[in-house]
């Protein structure tokens, strides 16, 4: 990531000044949805966009490989509420709830782009990265986007020779954390020119599979509860037991410091 630019001055697609989170000793570039789209447009080369919320802080916090990922990552938007309460004290850049966005918000905004392109879908089940795919070629299509989808469950080696014979332009990698991270780490040196995107589940969203939140929801900081109610058993250690174990992680660093 470029380490270069100083905060302080107005933020835009081509110059966004990152932000220490502290004390998660985090790093994000805040960006808008319309924001995120643009900067995907003007890249060439290999690039990575990558997000971080309470979930991404917990497992930064005890894996070394996705730390190593994070580090190379050349954005990180903010996808949680309480990452951008965090980067609002640590920060004189003025931050809103629009720079909080999720996966599914800037894909939304792709028919913005100027420069479309070949749109790759890695992830979610085969029926989801399906309807995913078909529903993204109907939204995209007549804006020049070429959309191409590969289900989450072939193996690593299937996943790079399509990745590599397909000449994408963008790929939303969607495995959930930390797979998606996990594959992008292991493959990265095989991997060809494009920009590489983590979404999560957002494949599943946009497949209509998963519900989304209400977007006022999102904009108080209450997406977590409306997941949580809609899917307690896989997201109830998430948000009620990993931020307590975070706060320890952190306090033991702390005292490891000391």
């Amino acid at each position: 990531m470029d380490k270069t630019r100083r905060a302080g001055t107005k933020l835009s697609p081509a110059d966004v000044h990152p932000i220490e989170v502290r004390p998660l000793g985090l790093t994000v570039t805040p960006m808008t949805a319309s924001e995120t789209v643009q900067w995907v447009s003007q890249q060439t080369g290999k690039r990575l966009l990558l997000n971080h919320n309470l979930h991404s802080a917990y497992i930064y916090q005890k894996s070394q490989k996705f730390r190593e990922v994070y580090e190379q990552a050349d954005r990180v938007v903010i996808d949680g509420a309480p990452i951008l309460w965090l980067a609002r004290r640590n920060s004189h850049q003025e931050l809103k709830t629009v720079n909080r966005i999720g996966s599914t918000d800037w894909i939304a905004r792709l028919a913005e782009s100027p420069r479309p392109g070949r749109l790759f879908v890695y992830g979610a089940t085969e029926a989801s990265n399906r309807d995913a795919v078909a529903k993204l070629r109907e939204e995209l299509g007549a804006q020049g986007w070429q959309v191409e989808g590969k289900h989450g469950y072939v193996d690593h080696n299937e996943a790079v020779a399509w990745l590599c014979t397909g000449n994408p332009s963008l790929v939303l990698v969607g495995l959930g954390m930390p797979r998606q991270e996990e594959f992008l780490h292991a493959a990265w040196g095989e991997l060809p020119e494009a920009v590489y995107a983590t979404v999560g589940g957002a494949i599943d969203y946009v497949a209509g599979h998963s519900t989304l939140a209400p977007r006022w929801v999102g904009r108080i900081g209450a997406e977590w509860i409306w997941r949580l109610v809609h899917d307690p058993r896989r997201l109830a250690s998430r948000y009620l037991v990993e931020p307590v174990k975070l706060v320890g992680l952190i306090v033991r660093s702390k005292r490891n410091e000391i």
